[in-house]
Formats: structure tokens, sequence, C-alpha cells
């Protein structure tokens, strides 16, 4: 008589699954607000990669009700300069009635905006320096993303080319 044992690496795997998968797998809802179709686009498909779902819209007229509304977004990535008005705006807008999300701003500018020195101390904002990359949008999404972000000082995030050795 064979005793019917259960298969040993589907225990373990299932085990080591239970213990890894965090409790909540809620996917974090993305805004992405750039006026330039390409890289909204590159944005939006590098965020799917990741595992992310997001809205894109164009304007800050577009940004304007979606970031005012009840909705609450876990992240906005925010260019700064829109056709109709300042990234600045859409930021101030989205932490009037949202103040704890966290944004990443993209820009061509070396430094962030002086107005957005107090949110970058308190760990609510990091500067994406355009063009930029798969792992640098990762990275900066990390630190944004973080249970702890506010427990350490966050860094401009850049991806540098690669040389060889």
């Amino acid at each position: 008589m064979t005793s019917e044992l259960p298969d040993v690496t589907f225990v373990i795997t299932t085990w080591v699954h239970t213990i890894m998968t965090p409790p909540c797998t809620a996917t974090p809802r993305l805004l992405v607000v750039e006026d330039e179709a390409i890289l909204g686009l590159l944005i939006e498909a590098i965020l799917q990669e990741l595992g992310h779902t997001s809205r894109h819209v164009c304007s800050v007229a577009e940004a304007r009700p979606l970031v005012a509304g009840p909705t609450s977004w876990d992240l906005v990535i925010v260019d700064l300069g829109l056709p109709d008005g300042d990234g600045l705006e859409v930021i101030e807008l989205l932490w009037a009635n949202h103040a704890a999300t966290p944004v990443i701003v993209e820009t061509g500018y070396a430094e962030l905006p002086k107005a957005l020195d107090a949110a970058e101390a308190e760990g609510r904002v990091v500067l994406l320096r355009k063009p930029f990359g798969p792992v640098a949008l990762e990275s900066a999404m990390r630190q944004l993303l973080s249970p702890h972000r506010r427990a350490r000082p966050l860094r401009l995030v850049e991806e540098r080319p690669m040389t060889a050795r």
C-alpha cells in the first residue's frame, strides 16, 4: 500500500509564495501628466511592463479634475512644461486635495523648482531628469512607493551610460 503524499515541490513553492507575497496586492493607481504623446505612451508602456496600470493626460486642463476630484492616486508623474500651464499647478492642486500623494517630477531642468524644496525634504517628490529610461523610472517609483519613504532622504534619480571596463 503506497501512501499518497503531496508533491514536495508544489508544497514548498506554495509555502514560499504565501510568505513572500505581500498582504495587499492591489495595483497602485498612477497618473501620468505628459504633453509629449510619444513620451507619455513610453511611460505607460514601462509602467505596464512593471505591472502597473496608469491614466495618461496631456495638459493641465485634463489633469485638473483628476487631481482635484475624489480619486486618490498612489503616485503622480508630472512634466513641468505643459502646453496650457505649469506642472507645478497640477502638483499644488493635487496636494491641496491629497496631501500625501507622492510625485515624480520629470523635466529637462537640473533641479527641482524652489517651490518643491519642502516637499523634497519630506520625501513626497523626486526629480527625474529627461531623458530617462525604465531603470530610472522604476527606481524613482520604488523610492516613493516604499512604505519607509519618509524615514530616509530621497535622492535624484538618473541613469548613467554603461561604460566598458
